[in-house]
């Protein structure tokens, strides 16, 4: 065939360009999230249990080190929920930085 077609190979390099979350990494989200009442401390509440159920997805969002500790550290303030709901907090947190890290791949700055 000498008519140009657009075919599965060439676009497969931008696919695997961008991290995806997986539903396997939402179910290590939320066998995390049981953690929750463990490290609960009266400055910051349950901020550190909440850093930790999303360390996994972190770390495969943002590979350089200087990337994850800037995520790290914003999720290192005040956190308080009922443990009832944090599932859904931090799936609503997981797209967020999902989104957020596709932004900085193409050059977009968001604060």
């Amino acid at each position: 065939m000498t008519t140009k077609m657009i075919s599965e190979e060439t676009l497969q390099p931008q696919a695997q360009e961008e991290t995806r979350i997986t539903p396997r990494d939402l179910r290590r989200v939320f066998w995390r999230s049981f953690q929750m009442e463990f490290s609960w401390n009266y400055e910051r509440q349950m901020n550190l249990a909440f850093v930790y159920a999303l360390i996994p997805v972190l770390k495969k969002l943002y590979p350089r080190r200087e990337e994850l500790a800037a995520a790290l550290k914003r999720h290192l303030v005040f956190f308080n929920t009922t443990p009832h709901i944090v599932t859904l907090l931090l799936g609503i947190t997981t797209a967020m930085e999902e989104k957020n890290s596709q932004q900085k791949k193409h050059g977009c700055h968001c604060d």
